[in-house]
C-alpha cells in the first residue's frame, strides 16, 4: 500500500484553543500638570502642639519717617516698636481607600495595589493644587460665599485693572470683558509686565535668580509663545538658575509654568467666580515669593503629615481574610500670606 501524506492549508487552530496575550506593561495614561506647591512657602507643624493650627507672623514694614534728628546732650523722648501681624492657617483632613478582594490579589496578571496606591498618589496631588489655587481664588477674586470685601488685584485682558476694591466692581469688569472677543481679550506680553510691575510697586519678594512665577493655561502660554521677546527654558536651562518644575519660558521678568489644574469659568455665567470645568475664560496666577503658605508634604517630619496604612489581616469584620484594604489619611492647608504678592491675570485664547 501507497504511503499517503496528508496536508492542511489551515492553521488547525479554533477560538477555544488560544487566548490573548497580556502585556503587563501598561500604557501611559494623561498626568494633570500640578505645578502650585513649588511656589508656596511650606511649614510643619510639630507633634504635641495642642492645636491643628499654625500661626505665622509679618513684621510691620520699616519706614524712613520713624527716624528723627538728634541733639547732643539731650535725650530722645520719642521711641518706636515694630509689630506683628498674625496669620493663622488651619489644617484639615483628607483621606482615600481603596478596597481589594483575595480573589483578585491572587489570580490578577497586574498588581492590583501598586496601580491604586500610583493611582492615589496622583490624586492626593491634584487634591493640594486645587486647594492652593482655591485659597488664591477666595483671597484675591471671590470668597465663594458672601461679598469679599476687598479684591486683589485682578487683570482682565483686553478690559481693565481692578485692585484695592470690592465685589461689585469686579462684577462690574467681568460684564465688559466677557463680551469681548477671543482676539482682543487674549494674553499678551504687555499684561504678564503689567502684572510683575505690580508685584514689583507691591515690593513683593521675587524667586531666587530675581524673576517672579505665572502659572498659565496650556491656551495662556500659547498666545504669548509667539511673541519675539519669549526665551523658551531650554535656551537657558543649565546655566545654574533655579528651574521650576513644568517650566517653559521666561519674559518679562517672569517664569512661565504649563498648569492644567488652573481655574476656569463660563463666558456666559451670569456672575464672576464661578468655576467651569469646560469655560473659555482661563485665570492664571503670578506669584511672589512668600506669597502663600502650605502645609509641607515631601520630606516632612510632622505627624500630621500623609500616612499610608494596608489592613491585610483577618479582624472581626472579615474573619476570612476575603480582602484588604489600603489607603492614605493626613493633613493639609493652604492660606494667601499676603494678597499683595499675588495677582490674577483672566484672558480667552485664540486656541481651539
Amino acid at each position: 500500500m501507497a504511503n499517503t501524506i496528508i496536508t492542511t492549508t489551515t492553521s488547525g487552530l479554533t477560538s477555544d484553543r488560544y487566548s490573548e496575550f497580556f502585556n503587563k506593561k501598561l500604557l501611559h495614561h494623561a498626568i494633570e500638570q500640578e505645578r502650585l506647591a513649588e511656589m508656596c512657602t511650606k511649614f510643619d507643624l510639630p507633634a504635641n502642639v495642642g492645636s491643628t493650627t499654625m500661626r505665622m507672623f509679618k513684621r510691620s514694614e520699616a519706614a524712613s519717617s520713624t527716624v528723627e534728628t538728634a541733639t547732643e546732650g539731650s535725650p530722645t523722648t520719642n521711641f518706636t516698636n515694630s509689630t506683628l501681624t498674625a496669620i493663622d492657617i488651619a489644617l484639615a483632613q483628607y483621606s482615600e481607600k481603596v478596597k481589594i478582594s483575595d480573589t483578585r490579589r491572587k489570580t490578577d496578571l497586574i498588581n492590583q495595589l501598586k496601580l491604586e496606591v500610583e493611582r492615589m498618589g496622583e490624586a492626593s496631588a491634584y487634591k493640594a493644587d486645587e486647594l492652593i489655587r482655591d485659597a488664591v481664588v477666595e483671597a484675591i477674586m471671590y470668597n465663594g460665599t458672601t461679598a469679599i470685601t476687598t479684591c486683589g488685584y485682578n487683570q482682565f485682558v483686553g478690559s481693565n485693572n481692578i485692585n484695592d476694591t470690592t465685589e461689585a466692581a469686579l462684577e462690574t469688569e467681568w460684564d465688559t470683558f466677557k463680551a469681548l472677543s477671543a482676539n482682543d481679550a487674549k494674553l499678551k506680553v504687555s499684561d504678564l509686565r503689567g502684572s510683575v510691575t505690580q508685584l514689583r510697586r507691591e515690593r513683593a519678594l521675587p524667586f531666587e535668580g530675581g524673576c517672579f512665577c505665572a502659572a498659565l493655561h496650556p491656551e495662556q502660554i500659547h498666545d504669548i509663545q509667539d511673541d519675539a521677546q519669549w526665551n523658551a527654558v531650554n535656551v537657558y536651562q543649565g546655566g545654574g538658575e533655579k528651574i521650576f518644575k513644568g517650566e517653559v519660558g521666561k519674559i518679562a521678568g517672569c517664569k512661565v509654568v504649563d498648569w492644567t489644574l488652573g481655574f476656569k469659568q463660563a463666558s456666559s455665567a451670569g456672575s464672576f467666580g464661578t468655576y467651569s470645568a469646560t469655560g473659555n475664560v482661563y485665570t492664571g496666577f503670578v506669584f511672589g515669593r512668600e506669597a502663600v503658605g502650605c502645609m509641607k508634604l515631601a520630606g516632612s517630619t510632622s505627624p500630621m503629615r500623609p500616612r499610608f496604612v494596608v489592613n491585610d489581616k483577618p479582624d472581626k469584620t472579615d474573619p476570612l481574610n476575603q480582602y484588604i484594604t489600603a489607603g492614605w489619611i493626613g493633613y493639609f492647608a493652604a492660606k494667601v500670606l499676603d494678597t499683595d504678592w499675588v495677582t490674577a491675570i483672566h484672558s480667552k485664547s485664540t486656541f481651539s
